[in-house]
């Protein structure tokens, strides 16, 4: 897992070249060591975790915009498992169409679990996402909503086949948080 937190530190703050004067950020954790990992928020590191668990129950050898979106969905203290279930998006309703549009994998994949491009271009729009809305830590709401962005992965097929759309989303998020304060 560890080659995975690298992956996406490097999607989120790419590494600096040699010649440059900004210095990366200090503390963080054992997978993390330079704090790059610290503006995702606890469900969406989550999020991480149950999407690897998704591709360890599905087989599969990579993980795709599908894995993240059910990962969203596990992560049910989280503003998208919040805003989804009163979307009326259900974790097994989504888990069947994901079957049934990719199918189990043959075997375990062994070694690292790499992202998909798309599933890449997710993070990197969620990244984009945290920034524009001024927020200082990546969120699953964000994740969401680049999973909508990214628009031609199997997320956001299964999205689209049930009525959500970003305009939809971003109602549900901005309702959700009106109703929390």
């Amino acid at each position: 897992m560890n080659r995975l937190w690298q992956i996406l530190m490097n999607v989120i703050s790419p590494p600096q070249p040699r010649h440059s004067s900004v210095e990366p950020s200090v503390g963080g954790s054992p997978t993390d060591p330079h704090g790059r990992f610290e503006k995702f928020s606890e469900s969406a590191s989550s999020v991480v975790s149950h999407a690897q668990h998704e591709v360890q129950l599905l087989r599969h050898n990579y993980i795709g915009t599908e894995h993240i979106l059910l990962g969203l969905l596990r992560e049910s203290d989280g503003v998208a498992a919040k805003v989804l279930s009163n979307l009326g998006v259900e974790f097994t309703t989504v888990r069947s169409k994901v079957e049934s549009i990719i199918g189990p994998g043959e075997r375990l994949a062994s070694g690292e679990t790499p992202l998909t491009n798309r599933a890449k271009k997710v993070i990197e729009l969620a990244v984009a996402e945290s920034r524009r809305s001024d927020h200082h830590n990546i969120d699953t709401r964000h994740l969401l909503i680049g999973l909508l962005r990214e628009d031609e992965g199997v997320a956001a097929g299964v999205l689209k086949s049930m009525g959500v759309n970003e305009e939809r989303v971003r109602g549900e998020v901005a309702r959700l948080s009106q109703d929390s304060e």
